[in-house]
């Protein structure tokens, strides 16, 4: 059975700020990840975000690289440990900002990949990221006090 697809988005005062866009918490408007909705999936998604206000991502990404783990894309292109280290690092920075006040991650369906695990064209893209469905679920999250 085909799963629901989704999409994480990050809101902001109500108002929308990207979606999640990859493994490493990259936060884009025009190219979020599509996932199959599962408990799992949403635990697994809004953990990471718990360990990205915390910085952990980035001690985890120099812990690999320190063990000579190479980084790749997903069309195989290869990465320096010390790009991809700063740009966890930046992505956690964001996430610590939105979170001296508090963000949401609602969980928005989207459209399907095709059959062979493709994106949708970018114009069918562009009018469902302009047309967001309600959430299905919201999750709150905010820095806690003596952590800013």
């Amino acid at each position: 059975m085909k799963k629901q697809a989704i999409v994480f988005a990050y809101w902001v005062n109500n108002e929308f700020m990207g979606f999640r866009a990859d493994t490493f918490g990259t936060i884009s408007k025009e190219h979020p990840k599509i996932y199959g909705y599962s408990e799992n999936q949403v635990k697994i998604i809004t953990d990471n975000v718990k360990s990205e206000l915390s910085r952990a991502g980035t001690g985890f990404i120099k812990k690999l690289a320190e063990k000579g783990a190479s980084f790749q894309n997903q069309e195989g292109d290869n990465f320096e440990s010390n790009s991809i280290v700063e740009h966890v690092s930046k992505n956690e920075q964001q996430l610590r900002e939105w979170g001296k006040d508090g963000f949401e991650i609602r969980v928005h369906p989207f459209l399907e990949k095709d059959e062979e695990g493709g994106y949708p064209e970018k114009w069918k893209m562009d009018i469902e990221i302009n047309n967001l469905k309600d959430p299905l679920e919201i999750y709150k999250f905010k820095l806690a006090e003596n952590e800013n």
